[in-house]
């Protein structure tokens, strides 16, 4: 008779061949979507890679042909020789020159025709005498590339008669003569893109039946195909879809779609495309092959799918029977083998195991319980409750938990801990974990000692409560100190804002100082010029006088008077330079840039110094407040130099860059640690950089930067920007 486990374990086998079945149809379907994913993947892929070659290579191309107009637009000799023909066609036989100059770029890099034309526009000479015929369009390129001064690349357009297809490049001519440019004229060079461009597009680099590439651009609401395509004849320029075309992948380009797509393609078949747009340009480029090329080898691999899939489905049934003849064999055995095994881990598991009947009656121990409980094995088993074992005040709650178990069909396990009781009346704590076996009254119960680890919970808990009350005690100090820094660090922000208000005052009064100091300098200025200048002017005078009242014999007093009027003429030179130097009237006549150049030129004649000057006209990049204090900052710079830097060579900069003035005093002399200058600034160092913390001081009275850079022995370099918005440039 077949027993109910044999029974359940042939209908186990039985399901186990369906869905073995069920798993290999599944499988070979997988394989079969598998291999479909790939092959059309590796399509994808090679879609992708020619649409990234034909973009580079086109790209490549444009470039090119972009860099052939700049050659010519940057080659000045042929540039001069045009210009002479033109201006004088008879003069020194130029004609055949630039008309082979022409024929040889027309056949060297592949152009359909050369032309050049005047400043006018008007055509002048042809690399072809046959065809000198310039398109309206083209016409009008040329108006615009003299205008702008640029190389301008035409897009692709048909000519007028509708025949051909053109690109043409605009190249305008142009000399400089005395810092002026003048139009000499221009180059156009005509490219046939049947020579290399629509070659490349039509190219594919395997054998494919319906493989094409597109070149496309958007017109107001329409797509027009640039090139000639596989399926419809003279479509270049003349064949336009609808961007509305949503199915349709130039449509898609239209619209700024790039990557990988599927749709109908302009005949209306299903294809798979990459779009790719062509850098700096309007076009579009498209890769595209038809699925059923795609799909076409993988439906050849379907019926060898179809046949192993049978082929395994037969085999698993011949397995799963094998299996079902051999389970009865090794029942029995099995039977065996888990009776010992549950017998060796009851034994073995190092906690006390023991199994309660209905009863409450224990009907089986381990040695573990043995140890436990103080009694033998024969003494429990069969004859005591477990009951017997439970502390009086635990009992009853156990109790309400066995018998509530025990009613339930399916009872969930459960752990917790008791008081146990041992043969000699020692109380243990015990950790029950106790569960009913299935289909049974009889509970197993594992019970493990856990009285060391209540004694090391209880000494834990007790130190936990006391590192809790330290932590408390230690955060009320935390807080304290918490709250002393806040209340110094609010004072600290209260004396930076001091220390911020007084530096304002401080600026503040220095640049009063400035304005004051140069108000001082203009009257001491003219009270030199006006008072002491006349005085010394009526001394002179004076002396002249008494020299010519001499006689002959007084020949010595005559000399003294000389040297006095020498003597004096120097006296007024330097009162008319210090004049100068205290309120520069040069600056107030002439501007601030010939107030610069004069400035450097007393420089140069004082200290004899070699001097490099660039300075652009500054004169309406500045108020009148500001020129002063930029006047002041260059004077400081150039008397430091002379006074200390003992300099060969000292250059001087003044130019502008976009909203910014560029500000630069650099010489060859000894130079200084900039650190010691540094600490100077803080008061930790006493030096005399007084002049450079002036600069300093006027160039952020301008709302400038300032950067000091000296090495010892390797000159010094002063750089200053100024933001010219704020001083009125």
């Amino acid at each position: 008779m077949t027993s109910k486990p044999e029974l359940r374990n042939s209908r186990y086998l039985l399901l186990i061949f369906v869905l073995l079945s069920i798993g290999i149809g599944i499988a070979g379907y997988l394989y079969y979507e598998n291999q479909k994913r790939a092959v059309k993947q590796e399509r994808h892929n090679d879609l992708q890679d020619i649409a990234d070659l034909k973009v580079s290579q086109i790209s490549w191309w444009l470039r090119e042909r972009l860099r052939d107009g700049d050659g010519i637009y940057n080659n000045s000799l042929i540039i001069n020789d045009i210009h002479r023909w033109m201006t004088t066609p008879s003069a020194g036989g130029l004609r055949e020159p630039i008309l082979n100059w022409l024929t040889s770029l027309k056949n060297d890099y592949d152009y359909s025709k050369v032309f050049l034309f005047d400043a006018q526009g008007l055509m002048k000479l042809s690399s072809s005498s046959e065809d000198r015929y310039v398109e309206k369009n083209t016409q009008l390129l040329i108006s615009e590339a003299l205008r702008t001064k640029k190389v301008i690349l035409s897009d692709l357009y048909r000519t007028e008669d509708g025949k051909r297809v053109h690109m043409d490049i605009v190249v305008p001519l142009f000399i400089t003569r005395g810092g002026h440019t003048q139009s000499v004229g221009g180059l156009l060079l005509c490219i046939d893109p049947g020579k290399f461009l629509y070659p490349l597009i039509r190219s594919w680099p395997s054998s494919t039946q319906t493989a094409e590439t597109l070149l496309v651009r958007r017109e107001d609401n329409e797509v027009v195909f640039l090139n000639e395509l596989r399926h419809r004849k003279d479509a270049p320029l003349t064949h336009r879809v609808s961007s509305t075309e949503k199915r349709m992948p130039a449509a898609m380009a239209a619209g700024g779609v790039e990557g990988l797509v599927e749709g109908a393609d302009y005949r209306g078949v299903p294809v798979i495309a990459v779009i790719r747009r062509v850098p700096d340009s309007s076009w579009v480029l498209i890769a595209k092959m038809d699925t059923d090329e795609i799909y076409a080898p993988i439906r050849e691999h379907l019926w060898v799918v179809t046949f192993v899939v049978l082929l395994l489905i037969s085999g698993a049934g011949s397995g799963v029977g094998f299996v079902w003849h051999n389970q009865r064999a090794q029942f029995y055995r099995r039977q065996y083998e888990m009776e010992s095994t549950y017998r060796t881990i009851f034994e073995n598991t190092g906690t006390a195991i023991a199994t309660v009947e209905e009863d409450t009656t224990i009907s089986l121990v381990n040695s573990e319980f043995e140890k436990l409980s103080g009694y033998c094995r024969e003494e429990v088993e069969g004859k005591k409750s477990w009951t017997e074992f439970v502390a009086e005040d635990d009992l009853e709650s156990i109790k309400e938990t066995f018998d509530s178990d025990t009613m339930l069909p399916n009872p969930p396990p459960r752990n917790f801990e008791f008081r146990f009781v041992d043969r000699h009346g020692a109380i243990k704590n015990i950790l029950i974990w106790a569960a009913i076996i299935p289909g049974t009254k009889t509970a197993v119960s594992s019970l493990l000692d856990i009285t060391r680890r209540k004694t090391a919970e209880e000494a834990l808990q007790m130190a936990h409560n006391e590192l809790e009350r330290r932590v408390m005690e230690r955060t009320a100090d935390l807080m304290k100190v918490n709250e002393e820094l806040e209340v110094e660090i609010a004072e600290r922000k209260a004396v930076e804002v001091a220390l911020r208000k007084s530096e304002e005052q401080l600026r503040s009064l220095f640049l009063r100082l400035i304005k004051a100091q140069e108000t001082e300098r203009r009257l001491i200025s003219m009270q030199l010029h006006d008072q002491l200048g006349q005085d010394l002017s009526l001394m002179k005078l004076q002396t002249r006088a008494v020299q010519k009242g001499l006689r002959e014999d007084q020949g010595a007093l005559g000399a003294c008077c000389e040297e006095v009027l020498q003597s004096i003429d120097l006296v007024i030179e330097n009162v008319r330079r210090l004049s100068r130097d205290i309120s520069p009237s040069v600056l107030e006549n002439l501007g601030l840039t010939a107030a610069f150049r004069w400035l450097i030129n007393n420089f140069i004649k004082m200290y004899h110094v070699k001097t490099t000057i660039d300075i652009m006209n500054v004169d309406s990049l500045f108020l009148k407040d500001a020129q002063i204090n930029f006047y002041r900052v260059l004077q400081e710079s150039l008397t430091n130099v002379g006074k200390h830097a003992g300099a060969s060579n000292v250059s001087v900069i003044i130019q502008r860059h976009d909203d910014r003035l560029f500000f630069s005093v650099e010489d060859d002399g000894k130079g200084f640690d900039t650190d010691v200058w540094d600490r100077s600034l803080t008061g930790k160092v006493h030096t005399g950089g007084l002049g450079l913390t002036i600069i300093q001081e006027r160039v952020q009275m301008l709302g400038g930067s300032f950067t000091l850079w000296s090495r010892p022995g390797s000159g010094t370099r002063i750089n200053i920007t100024f933001p010219l918005q704020r001083m009125g440039g």
